[in-house]
C-alpha cells in the first residue's frame, strides 16, 4: 500500500507489474496481493482516487487532498498521537476510514495535533484519517530551527513512525 500511496501523494500514477504465466493464470502470490489491495481500496480508495499532493507534513506516513478534505497515511500508528504541520486551514472534523470514527483535534495555529487515537492501527497497511477543512488546503511555511521544527527522528525500524510531536510550539 505504502508504494501506493506515495504515488497518490506526488500525483503520480500506480502501474502494476503483473502478468500471466505461460499457461494464463497468476501465481497465488500475485493474486493474494491484488486481494489485499482490492480490500484496502475498498476502504480507503477515497483517499487515492481523483487525489492530489497535500501541503501538509505529518509525523507518522504521507498526505493526500481532494476537495476540502485531507487523508493523512499513518504507516507508523504509534497509537498515541499524530502531528500535522503547516496548516493553513481551519480543521472542521476529523475521523477514521472508514467507520468514520471521531478522532480529537487540538489545533494550534499551523498545527495539528490529534490525540486519544486507538493504541491498535485500524488497518495493519495504512491506517488512514481524514481531516475535513473549511476550504482547499492551505499550506503554511514552518520553522525549522531547532525549538520549532517537525521532529522527524524514528523511534523505530518502520521509518514513518515518528518522535511525538506534543512539545512543539507554533
Amino acid at each position: 500500500m505504502q508504494y501506493l500511496v506515495i504515488c497518490a501523494s506526488n500525483e503520480g500514477n500506480f502501474l502494476l507489474n503483473v502478468g500471466p504465466r505461460a499457461n494464463g493464470t497468476f501465481s497465488p502470490e500475485a493474486l493474494e496481493r491484488l486481494e489485499a489491495i482490492g480490500q484496502w481500496m475498498r476502504i480507503g480508495g477515497e483517499s487515492i482516487y481523483g487525489s492530489r499532493r497535500c501541503p501538509f507534513t505529518t509525523t507518522v506516513g504521507l498526505s493526500t487532498a481532494k476537495g476540502n478534505k485531507v487523508y493523512i497515511h499513518a504507516f507508523g500508528w504509534s497509537g498515541e498521537e499524530i502531528c500535522i504541520a503547516g496548516v493553513g486551514n481551519s480543521i472542521q472534523l476529523a475521523y477514521i476510514l472508514p467507520k468514520g470514527e471521531e478522532v480529537c483535534v487540538v489545533q494550534n495555529k499551523d498545527r495539528v495535533f490529534l490525540h486519544k487515537l486507538s493504541r491498535l492501527a485500524p488497518d495493519p497497511y495504512d491506517s488512514v484519517v481524514v481531516l475535513e477543512l473549511d476550504s482547499e488546503p492551505i499550506g503554511v511555511p514552518y520553522h525549522s530551527n531547532e525549538s520549532r521544527r517537525l521532529v522527524m527522528l524514528s523511534t523505530s525500524t518502520n521509518p514513518y513512525v515518528m518522535k511525538k510531536c506534543s512539545d512543539l510550539q507554533p
